[in-house]
């Protein structure tokens, strides 16, 4: 069943989501994971607020769907312009 067939339900504490301004992503043999922080300029570090871990077929679908949807989806619902 594809994603879109299916109700997703989305629980009041995750509803507001987690605001990421940096991500790391490593490659096992079977998995991909996928690590969002928070960077703030006063600390060396950065704090994992999420790790998504996910088959690496998975990962390509997410990559293509990201893609499809950065280069043909986005512009047409939003009406963006590239000014060069």
């Amino acid at each position: 069943m594809c994603p879109e067939e299916k109700k997703f339900i989305v629980k009041d504490n995750i509803r507001d989501g987690i605001f990421s301004n940096i991500f790391k992503i490593y490659r096992k043999a079977d998995e991909v994971i996928l690590d969002f922080g928070r960077e703030a300029p006063e600390r060396e570090d950065v704090e994992v607020k999420v790790r998504v871990v996910m088959t690496v077929e998975g990962a390509r679908s997410l990559m293509e769907l990201i893609r499809d949807f950065v280069e043909i989806e986005a512009p047409k619902k939003f009406k963006v312009s590239y000014v060069a």
